[in-house]
């Protein structure tokens, strides 16, 4: 597969995001020092930008880096049972739910981080939007914090914007407010 550039209509639709506070910078000072659980896509274009990001954030809030990834084609898209990324007749998301549970255990982390990024192959392949792709994101920490409470769940965003790639913390509050808001006026695009 060559390259996958991301759509003008993507592009307009994270500046929305951006300006509407969904998509923000990220902080480093508000990193559980204890480590993270990353569910990221195995993207070998990708993933170092996204593992050497997380590594300097702990750096630079004075923590050793206690990242355990777990890597999957599609990253958190790979979370929802009924995400088209998860071929049927498949426990793909049930094994995954499974391997975040054991990891949390095993490594005493209390911080789980689903990632999206864009473009993504494994979203082109399965004719997932990017708008469903957030869709996504948030269902899959809707199901984590009901199988783990007590975890936290922040979700992410990593955009390759081709001259640069950015990773957001993406906010659930805000991206519903921004539904409400402009999910008309993007799927009127999209009609």
């Amino acid at each position: 597969m060559d390259k996958l550039e991301l759509p003008p209509f993507d592009r307009l639709v994270i500046r929305s995001m951006r300006e509407h506070k969904v998509l923000v910078n990220l902080d480093g000072h508000r990193l559980d020092s204890q480590g993270i659980v990353l569910i990221t896509c195995a993207d070998c274009d990708e993933f170092p930008d996204i593992y050497e990001h997380k590594t300097q954030l702990f750096r630079s809030s004075g923590h050793t880096p206690r990242i355990h990834a777990l890597s999957r084609n599609g990253g958190a898209l790979m979370l929802v049972p009924k995400s088209p990324a998860v071929k049927r007749g498949r426990s793909t998301a049930t094994d995954l739910l499974e391997e975040i549970e054991e990891a949390c255990a095993f490594k005493a982390m209390k911080t789980v981080g689903p990632y999206i990024h864009a473009p993504c192959g494994k979203a082109a392949k399965s004719k997932i939007s990017f708008l469903s792709q957030m869709a996504y994101l948030f269902q899959g920490k809707e199901l984590l914090e009901k199988r783990l409470p007590g975890i936290s769940v922040a979700c992410f965003c990593h955009i390759d914007y081709g001259n640069c790639k950015r990773t957001y913390f993406a906010s659930l509050e805000k991206y519903s407010d921004w539904l409400r808001e402009c999910q008309k006026e993007f799927e009127a695009v999209t009609a």
